[in-house]
């Protein structure tokens, strides 16, 4: 740790309070001494301390105003002070400096201020120092003279707890704000090792045992160290060990593993005559601090002409606009606001990755600034600015380090001024009693159902509309959110979605709000195809084809009975992507018969598929046993079928028409008469049908299992007998035509 070298990016540590002492002489009268048997050392190994000859703070750097007097006197190239016209006063009175450009250089008489400085220039040798007050101790009983060269120092920092600078807001009142560095701490463990000419100063603070957590024994006991100087003095006790989390050691180990080292909280200090040296010290924090980034946004064509600006002669700045902040993965951190100047503030994580090939080790954290950012999806930035481009670039990011963050955007228009003009963009602002609509959580309904508005200026409770005619219910209402509701029963189709606020204004811009559904004629929309009036046969006729096994005409109806379950009665014209089929029970079978189930439904958008007997068909079934409509879909053989969705709760009786739509978006609807009783896509789920199969169109037809046991009275009991057969074609929904109007420009 003694080697610890100092980089040029570490910031100094202001306000710690740092002290001067004398060394105490090695007396050999049996205490031990240090090596060089020179000085005395304590019982925890440290260099005992001697007289405190002098403390001093730490600095913090401020603008020279402060440093000195207070006073910030503008004044011009020849030491005149200078006279603002009234409205331009840069500063009103004698106070401290503006940072502004045009305020130019500022020049400080006095001591000037750095972060973490500090130095000693002198000594209370003849009396006995004060410190009540670190930053102005009193030599009581004496003066201060300048240090004496040819002699060693000890100097020591004194580290505050959490306590003694949050108070009672410290999370851990007792731990220290800063730690020391020591040996188990050092971030890179391989390259050269530099041991310089002349080494640094010796630390002197109390011994440790060097103890990286999984690195050898995690734990060492208390050692019992003799003299250093054999002078027979005192043994030195050194605690047992806490092990530290390191893992850049685990693998290549530490050099000092189980060894006693002092910690360098204290530096004894060679002075010698007319030189001055620089013992530094090297704190860190747990977690590292973050780093700073100051920022401008400006314009990069345009210079301000604004005397109320503090970029006033400079380029102008961009006030009031977003610039996004994202790390190297694209993932936005944070979202930050140029002031009224263009000028930004943020703090950001900034880095513990010390052991990159770099000099220092160092790798810092590195952000993508956007200036000028319309923001990402689910978080656009209401405060973009079109009428300037859009212009990213990288910083770095240093733990405690301030960086200057520059984003310089151009206006995308052109703008032409004569000199001495001032050129002002056009800004049409809404009024902020107009409502305006930002987003809604979703753009349509499924036949009904909720959503929410978001936007401004919707003031007090008023109402949302579609096509200005329909009120919908609302469940909630703020100046910036509004819950809406679309009932049953509105009309399919796109509409017009209009707010108008209590006071009585309306949106300036609209949406289309889509209410889903089928938009065709009632059901059904096709003529019957097949009413069965002809005489008994077990033949359908030449209108049919596939397998009819189970089925034949009746008294003018078509009755199913026993070996039904393996056949497929088709239409023998098949119909395109929008079709639709239907029947009416004359006699609904309740047996459950060789299959264990009375299905009795309808087959849509049949076709072939390879091999034998394989087929791509929908089938919307009735479960008389369940009370149910079952869909199915087949895309191949048998061991392709696949429930797609149960609708519950549904029964039919002699004389209901089943009834069922196949359209191409993959949408099943099933009516019971000419009330649609439900509906279900296909094409999606966990096993969706194909899109292309959904896509295209197919035979219609029936499906019957199970209608060949007992349960109906009279001579046929167990069969199902149905009349009317029906289907074909039906129109897409289009919902007509459809002219936005409530757009204004």
């Amino acid at each position: 740790a003694q080697f610890a070298a100092v980089e040029d990016w570490q910031p100094g540590i202001s306000d710690l309070t740092v002290k001067l002492y004398a060394t105490a002489p090695c007396l050999a009268n049996g205490v031990a001494c240090d090596v060089t048997g020179r000085y005395e050392l304590a019982a925890d190994g440290s260099y005992a301390k001697g007289a405190l000859l002098n403390t001093y703070v730490t600095e913090t750097w401020q603008r020279p105003g402060l440093n000195d007097d207070g006073n910030c006197v503008p004044r011009d190239v020849n030491g005149n002070r200078l006279a603002y016209p009234a409205g331009q006063q840069v500063t009103n009175s004698d106070i401290d400096c503006l940072e502004g450009p045009l305020m130019g250089v500022q020049f400080q008489a006095g001591f000037s201020a750095v972060d973490g400085n500090y130095g000693f220039g002198d000594g209370c040798f003849d009396g006995t120092l004060d410190a009540t007050d670190p930053a102005n101790p009193v030599c009581v009983g004496g003066t201060f003279t300048p240090l004496p060269g040819g002699r060693d120092y000890l100097v020591k920092v004194d580290i505050p707890t959490e306590a003694a600078v949050f108070g009672a807001d410290a999370a851990h009142p007792l731990r220290p704000l800063y730690n020391v560095t020591r040996e188990e701490d050092i971030n890179i463990g391989n390259g050269d090792q530099f041991i310089p000419q002349v080494p640094p100063p010796l630390c002197a603070g109390a011994l440790h045992i060097v103890d990286v957590k999984n690195v050898g024994t995690d734990g060492y006991g208390p050692l019992t160290l003799p003299d250093p100087s054999d002078n027979g003095g005192s043994s030195i006790t050194v605690p047992a060990s806490t092990p530290t989390l390191n893992p850049t050691f685990e693998d290549i180990t530490s050099p000092f593993e189980g060894t006693a080292k002092p910690l360098c909280d204290t530096k004894l200090v060679p002075l010698n005559n007319g030189r001055s040296i620089v013992p530094t010290f090297n704190l860190y924090t747990d977690v590292q601090i973050p780093g700073r980034f100051w920022g401008l946004l400006v314009d990069d064509l345009n210079f301000s002409s604004n005397p109320q600006s503090l970029l006033y002669g400079e380029k102008a700045g961009v006030p009031f606009a977003p610039v996004g902040i994202y790390d190297w993965s694209n993932r936005l951190v944070t979202t930050v606001e140029s002031d009224y100047n263009g000028l930004f503030d943020v703090l950001l994580p900034s880095t513990n990755r010390i052991n990159c090939p770099t000099p220092s080790g160092v790798c810092a954290n590195l952000y993508r600034f956007v200036g000028n950012d319309p923001g990402v999806p689910g978080q656009l930035n209401p405060n973009y600015r079109p009428e300037f481009r859009t212009i990213a670039a990288e910083f770095e990011a240093i733990p405690g380090l301030i960086v200057p963050a520059d984003l310089a955007p151009t206006q995308v228009g052109v703008s032409i001024q004569i000199p001495g003009g001032q050129a002002q963009l056009v800004m049409c602002p809404v009024a902020s009693t107009t409502p305006q609509l930002f987003t809604v959580s979703q753009p349509y309904v499924n036949s009904s159902g909720s959503f929410t508005i978001r936007g401004l200026g919707f003031g007090a409770t008023g109402q949302v509309t579609l096509d200005g005619a329909l009120v919908l219910p609302t469940t909630s209402w703020s100046d910036t959110q509004i819950g809406v509701t679309v009932p049953a029963g509105t009309a399919v189709g796109p509409h017009q979605l209009r707010i108008t606020a209590a006071n009585g204004e309306s949106t300036i811009n609209g949406l289309t709000f889509h209410v889903l559904g089928s938009a065709t004629t009632p059901f059904p929309a096709t003529a019957v195809l097949d009413n069965f009036n002809r005489g008994n046969s077990n033949n359908l006729g030449g209108n049919w084809n596939g397998i009819s096994v189970g089925y034949q005409i009746r008294d003018n109806a078509l009755r199913v009975y026993a070996g039904a379950a393996l056949s497929l009665p088709l239409w023998a014209t098949s119909f395109g992507a929008n079709q639709e089929a239907y029947f009416t029970f004359t006699d609904v079978s309740t047996s459950s018969g060789l299959l264990g189930a009375d299905t009795q439904g309808l087959i849509l958008k049949r076709t072939s598929a390879p091999g034998i007997g394989n087929s791509n068909l929908i089938a919307v079934l009735y479960d008389y046993t369940n009370s149910s409509v079952l869909i199915y879909t087949q895309a191949g053989s048998l061991l392709t079928v696949t429930l797609q969705g149960t609708l519950s709760g549904v029964t039919f009786a002699n004389g209901d028409r089943l009834g069922a739509r196949a359209l191409s978006n993959g949408a099943v609807e099933v009516y019971k008469n000419s009330t649609l009783i439900g509906s279900v896509n296909v094409t999606s789920g966990s096993t969706p049908w194909p899109t292309t199969l959904a896509q295209g169109g197919g035979q219609i037809g029936l499906r019957f299992t199970g209608t060949n046991g007992t349960g109906n009275a009279g001579p046929s009991a167990g069969d199902a007998r149905i009349d009317n057969f029906g289907g074909g074609n039906v129109a897409a929904s289009t919902g007509g035509s459809y002219t936005p109007h409530v757009y204004e420009v």
